[in-house]
């Protein structure tokens, strides 16, 4: 039989100890944790992740190590892909982004977002045939060099390009912990306070009915300034022959069509 979901975390030196033992202790699943030793920037453990996905695996899950787990998380996450995800289910292909640490509310009774720019990192969950072609997208259209280090920009880019959207659930199934700096040093603002507002860490998961504004409906609106994930970035760190800043993904050469037309890669 082939294993529904394989889960990977991806730390730092500095965190594994505390931090994804923790997340790994909350999961209570088999995961594989894949670690920056070389100190090159959150993507370079988050592709880790990505390259580690076993092939009898139908969707993996990275997560980081600076969150908390909904009770019941994996427990949900398992039952929900296996009535949602297949080849017919609602799920459609679409990725999911389970922390939800943005402003953006879905309609009323409902628990999805739809959202044109990209995934938030904490947690993302893949098809696990989208694996492959998403790290061959990114190692063609985006710099080796580039100093975007993030672990969501390039599958954000990735899906942006492609005109695939993510869902995002309200409330959110993870918690940031937003209050511990960053590995940048970054700490929570009022303005940005890095954190989900929806979360409920007395409230199990399984008692949430996800299938509440899961299925795609034309009169719902989809969140999210598209391109969101390419403003983050800036223009010059991507494979393109433009020589100005631009950050339109057709006319950066983001967009394969384009990229295609412009005679690949320079």
């Amino acid at each position: 039989m082939t294993p529904l979901v394989s889960y990977g975390i991806q730390t730092h030196p500095d965190r594994m100890n505390f931090g994804a033992r923790r997340v790994f202790e909350q999961l209570g699943r088999r995961a594989d944790v894949h670690v920056d030793t070389e100190g090159l920037g959150p993507w370079n453990s988050a592709r880790k992740v990505w390259e580690a996905t076993p092939g009898s695996c139908r969707w993996r899950v990275l997560l980081q190590d600076d969150i908390d787990l909904g009770p019941a998380f994996a427990y949900t996450l398992e039952a929900f892909l296996d009535e949602h995800g297949g080849a017919m289910g609602a799920l459609q292909g679409r990725p999911l982004a389970l922390y939800n640490g943005l402003k953006d509310e879905p309609a009323p009774g409902e628990h999805w977002l739809e959202r044109q720019d990209g995934v938030q990192g904490p947690v993302i969950v893949l098809a696990a045939a989208d694996v492959r072609p998403m790290l061959a997208w990114c190692h063609r259209h985006v710099r080796v060099d580039s100093a975007a280090t993030s672990s969501d920009i390039r599958p954000s880019l990735w899906l942006e390009a492609l005109g695939r959207t993510s869902l995002c659930p309200s409330p959110s199934w993870v918690q940031h912990r937003g209050h511990e700096p960053s590995l940048k040093g970054v700490r929570s603002t009022r303005s940005q306070p890095r954190t989900a507002p929806t979360f409920d860490p007395t409230r199990s998961l399984a008692s949430i009915d996800w299938s509440l504004g899961l299925a795609p409906r034309r009169d719902r609106p989809v969140h999210g300034q598209r391109y969101g994930a390419s403003a983050r970035v800036r223009w010059h760190l991507w494979r393109t022959s433009q020589t100005k800043p631009d950050h339109e993904l057709e006319q950066s050469g983001m967009d394969p069509r384009v990229y295609a037309a412009l005679g690949g890669e320079r």
